[in-house]
Order: C-alpha cells, then sequence, then structure tokens
C-alpha cells in the first residue's frame, strides 16, 4: 500500500459519497493560477498529501503515518455544507484497505476568502504499515 492508493482511495469516496462537489481531483496546483479567474468547477474538493513519518517496524517494514488535506473550494455561504459531505464521506473510512487506519480529522485551516470565494483545508491522518521496496 502507498499514499497514492489512499489519495486514489478519498478521491473515488468523494466521487461517489460527497456529490455535492462538482470538481473532485487530486491537487497539482490546480489553485495557483485558476484563483483569481475561477477557471475550475465550484464547488471543488482537492485531495494533497501534507506531513509524513515514518516508524520502523522490524526488518524491511515501515509503519508511514499520513497527514492528508481536502482543499475544499466554493462560495462563501456553502463552506459550512461542503465540509459537512467531506466529513460524512470520509470520517472513520479505511477506503476498503485492511491495512490502513481509518481516516481521522485533526482540523480546519483557511487559504484564501473574499466575496466570491472560499478555500479552505480540512486535515485527516492515517497510517499504514510498508515494506521497503528496491
Amino acid at each position: 500500500m502507498k499514499y497514492k492508493d489512499v489519495k486514489d482511495g478519498i478521491v473515488a469516496e468523494l466521487k461517489d459519497h460527497a456529490p455535492v462537489f462538482k470538481t473532485v481531483e487530486a491537487y497539482i496546483g490546480q489553485l495557483d493560477e485558476k484563483i483569481k479567474s475561477l477557471a475550475f468547477r465550484k464547488p471543488a474538493a482537492f485531495v494533497t498529501r501534507g506531513e509524513t513519518e515514518y516508524d520502523w517496524v522490524d526488518g524491511d517494514s515501515y509503519n508511514e503515518q499520513d497527514r492528508i488535506s481536502i482543499i475544499i473550494a466554493t462560495l462563501p455561504k456553502d463552506m459550512d455544507e461542503m465540509e459537512d459531505a467531506v466529513l460524512a464521506a470520509l470520517v472513520h473510512k479505511n477506503l476498503g484497505f485492511s491495512a490502513m487506519e481509518m481516516l481521522v480529522p485533526t482540523g480546519s485551516s483557511p487559504i484564501f476568502s473574499n466575496k466570491l470565494l472560499v478555500v479552505r483545508a480540512l486535515e485527516f491522518k492515517t497510517a499504514f504499515d510498508r515494506k521497503v521496496t528496491g
């Protein structure tokens, strides 16, 4: 299991269980320039990786602990509904991976706000065991 599996699982879970979003995808800089032109369909949810920690277990095994952000971009009046949709779709789910700890929300942080757009990051944590591969 790798972070990519978790990211892809979160994107799929949000697409399946949070239909309020018109855009759900992995974050690869979509907001960097588009925030000025709003060239993506709102409301939008983007998945990105935050901090990662590694703990050695034994031999060639270690435990990977990931912080994952769901970046939400929507109208100011809709932010509470969008946060609730993400929480309902992801809290305490392991995305079908028996080796993965359930997703646990850890907080929410503002990124950008004006009269037309609010962008916030919902933070989650999870962990799973991995083997070193060469």
